[in-house]
């Protein structure tokens, strides 16, 4: 981490407020973990900070908070399942319609790891339409985490 922080050291120079609170969040967080993937995430997040178009206060406090407290897992689902529109958790068969629906048993781990996501506030209840009744979605921060924790584009 030292080594990225200094060949940014530019860059820090001209960080606004809510980036150094997004990238000063993330290096302590850094500090708490032992998972080596996490980690991996967290350098991608400092990296993609630096460079992160103006983020709203409230957003990079959230976003610095969901850092902090994403395990790996939650946010390798993320990574990989964020194409979905929607998810149907639920032990039930899924009747299926026209949406993007990822069926998630909650029993399984995958069932677990989206109830985590749910408490961190990055997965909420769709709409209470017909249609949507019982599914959940994406929260629209999710977006902005995800461009984050991805490998920096060179």
């Amino acid at each position: 981490m030292n080594d990225l922080l200094e060949r940014h050291e530019e860059q820090l120079e001209n960080l606004t407020d809510q980036q150094f609170k997004l990238i000063n969040e993330t290096v302590l967080a850094l500090l708490h973990t032992t998972s080596e993937e996490k980690m991996a995430l967290l350098r991608n997040a400092v990296q993609n900070g630096m460079t992160a178009a103006e983020l709203p206060s409230q957003e990079a406090v959230f976003l610095s908070r969901i850092i902090r407290d994403i395990s790996f897992e939650e946010a390798d689902f993320l990574l990989r399942n964020f194409e979905y529109d929607r998810i149907w958790l639920n032990e039930t068969t899924h009747a299926g319609d026209e949406r993007n629906t990822l069926v998630v048993k909650p029993s399984t781990t995958d069932g677990h790891v989206v109830l985590g996501l749910v408490t961190l506030g990055l997965i909420t209840t769709a709409e209470p339409t017909y249609d949507d009744s019982g599914h959940l979605k994406f929260s629209p921060l999710v977006a902005k985490l995800i461009a984050l924790l991805e490998a920096p584009r060179a």
